[in-house]
């Protein structure tokens, strides 16, 4: 999604944006953007403390450009140390995207360095943190079921743009289209094509495997894993997607994630 943000917006006609993240987007969890308000070390405050500057670092981001802003999180949209972790009044929009819990946790298991299993019971967790290390403050992502509840129990939104990643996958053409609309844009269908093309997995996996991102977690190999979905279908067992559809079964009906058996 970023990847194919910054495409669309700089009108790009070459490769490269991966490693231009870093200057596209801001993350909303990492520590100098926190200690460039604060005189204490950062790694040195509670959760709390952090908590506090939170909405200061959210606004200082808003105002920093009189263009838009684009600022990635993982957070729930909920309190976290007695703060808001999204301040709304600092905040013009959100594209929200969500993966089926099957295949998020072969995802999660590299990139935290974790057993399939172990990921398993980390997207039940309704108080799973992360952050605290990786040049990151503490964050509250919560269970797979309340992160997307968080950010779609309100409905129709018009804030709010949802986009499935397997609709990004399958259906790029209409579904980057609907990105470009709810942002207010018309671009032509040829800028449009090509900024998807620049943004496809086998492009991006390219960039990684030349020079490298910055992105990547020390406990994998790629960040850019697979781009794939519904690998779950062969890659796990009949009792761990059970675990899964069990903790998740409703939100996952939501969003048309069940498996047949189990619908």
């Amino acid at each position: 999604m970023r990847v194919f943000l910054y495409n669309l917006l700089t009108n790009a006609r070459t490769v490269g944006a991966v490693s231009q993240l870093g200057q596209f987007n801001y993350s909303d969890t990492h520590i100098p953007l926190f200690q460039s308000l604060t005189t204490k070390p950062v790694t040195e405050m509670t959760v709390e403390e952090t908590a506090v500057l939170r909405p200061v670092m959210h606004r200082k981001l808003a105002a920093s450009s009189p263009n838009t802003t684009f600022v990635k999180t993982h957070c729930a949209l909920t309190e976290f140390g007695g703060q808001d972790q999204i301040t709304m009044d600092a905040t013009s929009g959100a594209m929200y995207v969500v993966r089926n819990p099957l295949d998020v946790c072969l995802s999660m298991a590299p990139h935290f360095g974790i057993s399939i299993d172990e990921a398993i019971d980390w997207l039940a967790d309704s108080t799973f943190m992360a952050g605290a290390d990786d040049g990151e403050v503490p964050y509250l992502i919560s269970s797979w079921s309340r992160h997307v509840d968080s950010w779609t129990r309100e409905g129709e939104n018009a804030s709010l743009h949802i986009v499935r990643f397997e609709d990004m996958t399958y259906k790029p053409g209409p579904t980057f289209k609907s990105v470009a609309k709810f942002m207010g844009l018309k671009p032509p269908a040829e800028v449009l094509k090509r900024a998807i093309k620049l943004s496809s997995f086998d492009s991006v996996r390219k960039q990684e495997d030349e020079n490298g991102f910055i992105e990547r977690s020390v406990h994998s190999e790629k960040f850019f894993r697979s781009g794939k979905a519904n690998q779950w279908k062969s890659e796990l067992s009949k009792a761990q997607v059970d675990r899964v559809v069990e903790a998740n079964h409703d939100m996952m009906k939501k969003f048309n994630y069940l498996p047949p058996e189990y619908k």
